[in-house]
């Protein structure tokens, strides 16, 4: 995967770029870490256009690390996806 070097969790988002101090302690808890500072990082996956297709990505992601595929490497077609996605689970 092409991940950002020595960091402890990587994160796929397709709006956001940075995180609160609110997600990182609930990182933190998820992750069962002790460790009082560790290091996030943010994999260079496409972003989406408009902020309600979230779940549409996810997706997309968890079904290319699944397929030990780099999502960074996917240039997804937004309305493309989306009308998969509606076809796949929607028949």
């Amino acid at each position: 995967m092409n991940c950002p070097p020595e960091v402890d969790i990587i994160i796929y988002d397709s709006v956001y770029s940075k995180v609160s101090q609110e997600t990182k302690i609930f990182l933190a808890e998820l992750v069962h870490t002790n460790k009082p500072e560790f290091t996030i990082g943010f994999a260079n996956v496409y972003k989406q256009s408009g902020s309600s297709d979230c779940e549409l990505f996810s997706v997309a992601y968890i079904t290319d690390i699944a397929c030990a595929l780099d999502p960074s490497f996917h240039a997804y077609q937004q309305s493309d996806y989306l009308t998969d996605m509606r076809n796949l689970f929607f028949f």
